[in-house]
Protein backbone atom coordinates (compact mmCIF):
# COMPACT_ATOMS: atom_id res chain seq x y z
CA UNK A 1 0.00 0.00 0.00
CA UNK A 2 2.84 2.35 1.20
CA UNK A 3 4.88 1.83 -2.18
CA UNK A 4 1.68 2.31 -4.43
CA UNK A 5 0.75 5.94 -2.34
CA UNK A 6 4.38 6.70 -2.58
CA UNK A 7 4.19 6.32 -6.62
CA UNK A 8 1.05 8.49 -6.45
CA UNK A 9 -0.30 12.38 -5.68
CA UNK A 10 -1.59 13.02 -2.12
CA UNK A 11 -4.21 15.13 -4.16
CA UNK A 12 -5.43 12.52 -5.64
CA UNK A 13 -6.99 10.86 -2.51
CA UNK A 14 -8.44 14.17 -1.53
CA UNK A 15 -5.67 15.92 0.28
CA UNK A 16 -4.22 19.63 0.13
CA UNK A 17 -1.23 18.44 0.01
CA UNK A 18 1.80 18.59 -2.60
CA UNK A 19 3.79 15.60 -1.15
CA UNK A 20 2.84 12.62 1.31
CA UNK A 21 3.71 13.24 4.72
CA UNK A 22 3.91 9.89 7.54
CA UNK A 23 0.41 11.31 9.24
CA UNK A 24 -0.76 11.40 5.79
CA UNK A 25 0.38 7.85 4.64
CA UNK A 26 -1.05 6.98 8.32
CA UNK A 27 -4.27 7.90 7.67
CA UNK A 28 -4.40 6.29 4.75
CA UNK A 29 -3.12 3.27 5.88
CA UNK A 30 -5.97 3.38 8.95
CA UNK A 31 -8.47 3.94 6.54
CA UNK A 32 -7.33 1.06 4.52
CA UNK A 33 -7.64 -0.93 7.68
CA UNK A 34 -4.27 -1.92 8.53
CA UNK A 35 -3.45 -0.73 12.12
CA UNK A 36 0.13 0.68 12.09
CA UNK A 37 1.56 3.21 14.32
CA UNK A 38 3.73 6.36 12.47
CA UNK A 39 6.78 4.96 13.76
CA UNK A 40 6.02 1.76 11.26
CA UNK A 41 5.15 4.09 8.77
CA UNK A 42 8.13 6.19 8.93
CA UNK A 43 10.44 3.01 9.32
CA UNK A 44 8.84 1.26 6.13
CA UNK A 45 8.90 4.80 4.34
CA UNK A 46 12.94 4.73 5.33
CA UNK A 47 12.87 1.17 4.09
CA UNK A 48 11.55 1.72 0.64
CA UNK A 49 14.32 4.36 -0.05
CA UNK A 50 12.14 7.34 0.78
CA UNK A 51 12.97 10.48 2.45
CA UNK A 52 11.80 13.84 3.61
CA UNK A 53 13.83 17.03 2.85
CA UNK A 54 12.95 20.51 3.86
CA UNK A 55 12.49 22.58 0.84
CA UNK A 56 15.14 24.97 -0.13
CA UNK A 57 13.70 28.75 -0.31
CA UNK A 58 15.51 30.25 -3.15
CA UNK A 59 15.41 33.85 -3.35
CA UNK A 60 13.97 35.27 -6.98
CA UNK A 61 15.14 37.30 -9.62
CA UNK A 62 13.81 40.51 -9.10
CA UNK A 63 11.22 41.97 -11.42
CA UNK A 64 11.67 44.16 -14.62
CA UNK A 65 10.71 47.35 -12.91
CA UNK A 66 12.73 46.77 -9.69
CA UNK A 67 15.80 48.92 -11.09
CA UNK A 68 13.55 51.83 -11.64
CA UNK A 69 11.59 51.43 -8.21
CA UNK A 70 15.04 51.87 -6.54
CA UNK A 71 16.23 54.86 -8.31
CA UNK A 72 18.55 53.32 -10.70
CA UNK A 73 19.02 53.75 -14.24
Amino acid sequence: LLTALLADDPQRHGHHATGWTVPLLHGEAHAAGIGVSEHTVRRVVRRLGWRWKRPKYVRGRPGPSYEEKKGRS
